[in-house]
């Protein structure tokens, strides 16, 4: 059988993007049952499947968030991928109201640790809606400021869409998805990323 231009994309990735820093927001509020977040948490684990995660290709760090955001895994944490998914596996499910903001503004922080002359992905997963007033425009404006290239992924049918789309620079960089279909569209989210190339990315 020949392989198609798809298969040969999914071989080709590590040479498409040889380096990256991926940030991940994974949500983690009232609304997304445990079954669910495994879903979440094994769509990240494609993901990173597709990279040479080592300190001088690509790194992976893993923010959680319901009322509150913090790094669960750092851009450190892990320097090789059996320990990255590990790790991964090991998040915890906590629960609480969906601060998307809060998640955005740890991202910001954690952005500035990133490499300079390297791709910065920013991949936010949300299954719902903001919890509170703040605008997330507001609150990911820095980001959408900086070098970084933040794809958001809805999950389900409770998502905003006007909310996804403030979170992102263009429509194209909005995703939904329900939770059955994120393991199956993960390499199509790969192959996303390395057409984009990166947003100002300087060599």
């Amino acid at each position: 059988m020949l392989a198609t231009a798809f298969d040969f994309l999914l071989e080709k990735q590590p040479a498409l993007i040889p380096k990256a820093d991926l940030i991940f927001l994974l949500d983690s509020s009232d609304d997304v049952t445990s079954a669910v977040f495994k879903q979440k948490k094994d769509f990240i684990k494609s993901i990173v499947g597709h990279f040479q995660i080592a300190p001088n290709k690509t790194r992976a760090a893993v923010i959680r968030y319901s009322n509150s955001a913090s790094a669960v895994i750092n851009f450190n944490t892990h320097d090789n991928l059996p320990d990255l998914l590990t790790g991964i596996d090991n998040i915890r499910f906590l629960v609480g109201r969906r601060r998307l903001d809060a998640a955005l503004r740890e991202a910001n922080k954690m952005r500035e640790r990133a490499r300079l002359g390297v791709r910065t992905y920013v991949i936010v997963l949300t299954a719902g809606r903001q919890a509170v007033t703040q605008p997330l425009d507001k609150a990911a404006q820095p980001l959408l400021d900086s070098t970084a290239h933040v794809i958001v992924v809805g999950i389900g049918s409770q998502p905003d869409d006007r909310e996804l789309r403030s979170m992102v620079d263009h429509d194209r960089d909005v995703f939904r998805l329900l939770p059955a279909e994120l393991q199956l569209q993960a390499p199509l989210l790969v192959v996303y990323l390395a057409s984009q190339g990166g947003k100002r990315f300087l060599i």
